[in-house]
């Protein structure tokens, strides 16, 4: 599902994606992600009672890949690119602080977007899945 990290950054990423399909599958199923984190949460005895299927976690995540994927590719059949999405300045650090904690530090974003599209298998330039990524996840279709 995600490629192997290799680096801090990367394995923070990886950490990051896998959050995002957790909240793709979340917010797919309808449940409510606050109580999810809030508390212990059996979300795949509970989407397998709901569905009847017996689906174990990662594959319910693999699910939340999926999601993720085929919202990203309407996005780029729409004309969204990945320069479209992107943080104001001001959250890495553009220009960077003069006083606290987080004095003169900056964020490289787009080095760092770079490395993410890599790790979930989408491409810089479009923004969206590659056809590899695609046909892994069995979307390859759409």
């Amino acid at each position: 599902m995600l490629r192997r990290a290799k680096g801090r950054e990367a394995k923070k990423l990886n950490l990051l994606a896998a959050g995002i399909y957790y909240a793709q599958l979340l917010n797919g199923s309808g449940m409510c992600i606050f109580g999810s984190l809030s508390s212990s949460f059996p979300i795949v005895d509970y989407l397998n009672a709901v569905t009847g299927w017996d689906l174990s976690a990662d594959e319910y995540l693999k699910t939340g890949e999926r999601i993720l994927n085929i919202r990203k590719a309407f996005n780029v059949r729409e004309g969204l690119k990945a320069e479209d999405q992107k943080l104001n300045d001001r959250a890495v650090g553009n220009p960077p602080l003069q006083k606290g904690p987080l004095k003169a530090v900056t964020i490289d974003i787009k080095n760092l977007e770079k490395e993410f599209f890599k790790i979930v298998g989408w491409s810089y330039p479009s923004g969206g899945p590659t056809a590899s990524k695609m046909k892994e996840l069995g979307i390859d279709s759409l």
